[in-house]
């Protein structure tokens, strides 16, 4: 009797086994396939985005030493000129003012910009290194499962005639291709 229920058992876990294989797989495909778009394959190389992010960096960098040492450039020293001068300052004072506080707003609005887009980069490198590591695990797994599913087939195949089928066991089900009959 033990025996018996042993042996149920073992083949409720089989097909358990076989059918939670043959659900990974499917999902498996499904996220592998998704991988495989367009939209989720890599911007572009490590290096080129190591290599933007840098840029954007330095590019950040330029522009707050742009924005600090702006009257030492030759057309903004016209405007350290206005400021300072003081024949030019019984002239509208409040005009010259606002702007010389537009034009640093300028190059402060680039840097925060260029400073952005280094973050955005560094974030879509990281995407990608995920998506690397993602994709690798991914194919370890289906291939693992295919492993399985190969064992569990082989299993199977030597054994088919003493597994049961839907309650039944197989010499029990008619063959449609042999009649006894004949």
């Amino acid at each position: 009797m033990s025996e018996n229920r042993l042996q149920d058992d073992l083949l409720k876990d089989y097909k358990e086994q076989r059918q939670f294989i043959d659900e990974q797989i499917a999902l498996c495909d499904e996220m592998a396939s998704s991988l495989q778009r367009r939209s989720t394959r890599n911007l572009s190389g490590k290096f080129t985005l190591i290599f933007l992010e840098v840029v954007f960096y330095v590019l950040f960098l330029a522009s707050i030493a742009f924005a600090i040492l702006m009257y030492q450039i030759y057309p903004f020293t016209i405007l350290s000129e206005l400021i300072y001068n003081p024949a030019y300052k019984q002239s509208s004072m409040l005009d010259i003012t606002s702007l010389n506080m537009v034009i640093h707003a300028f190059p402060a609005l680039i840097a925060v910009l260029f400073f952005i887009m280094a973050r955005m980069t560094r974030s879509i490198r990281l995407k990608n290194n995920a998506l690397i590591v993602f994709d690798r695990n991914m194919r370890m797994l289906t291939e693992h499962n295919l492993k399985r599913k190969a064992f569990i087939d082989t299993v199977e195949q030597r054994y088919f005639v003493e597994l049961p089928v839907g309650g039944k066991t197989v010499n029990s089900i008619p063959n449609p291709g042999y009649d006894p009959n004949e």
